[in-house]
């Protein structure tokens, strides 16, 4: 299973409205019982006092994301109570932490125009083409993804497999202007951390440094292959001969 905690970035979401958000339909139930056990060990106002220095929000906020009934949660707050769970019960939370992201279905950021989307917890063979694809011709820089290529199928193959992995309703393919080629453009931060997280995509330049990544590559053959396709489907040619051939910058 994906560990989803891994998304929260401690230094980049500095601030209440940059954390990642995650939803589920019986998450909020899960939560509560997790509370319950831990005001068995200190007041709802002591708790309150450790989140407070903890996420180094204000009193207010902390008594907010404790509050029942939530259909939004905070990651890191998820993480944080966690954390004080093991200190409070001398507790390893493997366990506990693997309850609550199977329960976790969705995933957002904590502003208005943030669009969810799925939340992906194993690796598949759909996600590895798109790791793949991106690592051949994508770009990457914070929450802004662009995808291009001359074929204009590749590029809506690459937009149906985002749709169905994260269940994101992306925009239109376009054409490049002054150029034969065609791209998909859409921000998602959510996204992005899966690729910057889980599968060590830079943001920025990569030309020179993409290489297999770490996850995939101590996969199932059947991933490696999916990851591979993908590659290929961006920046493999059929040449005159009979023969199958990659070009890319990275060694």
């Amino acid at each position: 299973m994906l560990d989803l905690f891994r998304l929260h970035d401690e230094k980049e979401d500095n601030t209440v409205y940059k954390w990642l958000l995650v939803s589920g339909n019986s998450l909020d139930s899960t939560v509560e019982k997790i509370l319950s056990k831990i005001y068995k060990k200190v007041k709802r106002r002591e708790l309150d006092s450790l989140l407070t220095r903890k996420l180094k929000v204000s009193d207010i906020t902390s008594q907010r994301l404790r509050r029942k009934g939530r259909i939004w949660y905070p990651l890191v707050f998820l993480d944080t109570i966690m954390k004080i769970y093991e200190e409070l019960f001398k507790k390893d939370t493997t366990t506990l932490r693997n309850v609550i992201l199977t329960k976790i279905e969705k995933m957002k950021s904590n502003n208005s125009n943030s669009k969810p989307i799925y939340a992906v917890k194993e690796l598949s063979e759909t996600l590895c083409k798109i790791i793949g694809a991106h690592i051949a011709d994508g770009t990457l820089n914070s929450s802004f993804i662009r995808i291009t290529d001359e074929n204009q199928q590749a590029i809506y193959a690459f937009r149906s497999w985002m749709g169905e992995i994260f269940e994101l309703d992306l925009p239109k393919v376009e054409a490049v202007k002054g150029s034969n080629e065609w791209s998909l453009t859409f921000r998602s931060k959510s996204v992005s951390r899966y690729f910057t997280k889980f599968f060590d995509i830079p943001s920025g330049m990569k030309t020179y440094t993409a290489d297999e990544p770490r996850i995939i590559k101590n996969a199932d053959l059947k991933f490696r292959k999916s990851f591979a396709l993908g590659v290929l489907t961006f920046d493999g040619g059929l040449g005159s001969k009979p023969s199958v051939a990659l070009c890319v910058s990275s060694r």
